[in-house]
């Protein structure tokens, strides 16, 4: 089946989309950190919960983050 067809994804099957081990991904559920959803006692990670937990990950190309640095010596002065 076709990953971007599929709606929701096994605990064990995130780590192979990311490269990750599994432990982590069930660390993520538990801390709140990627949206999951529990049938019985089984945890289903929706493609939508991937993608919010995927996108504060991504930076854009050529973009470099703010350094705090910067903005001690700004107010210094």
């Amino acid at each position: 089946m076709d990953r971007f067809l599929q709606t929701a994804f096994s605990v064990a099957q995130v780590p192979a989309l990311w490269g990750v081990s599994i432990r982590h991904i069930y660390d993520l559920c538990a801390r709140g950190e990627m949206g999951h959803m529990r049938i019985g006692g089984l945890i289903r990670v929706r493609f939508a919960d991937l993608e919010a937990c995927e996108a504060p990950q991504c930076r854009a190309a050529g973009r470099v983050p703010p350094s705090t640095k910067d903005n001690d010596d700004d107010s210094a002065s």
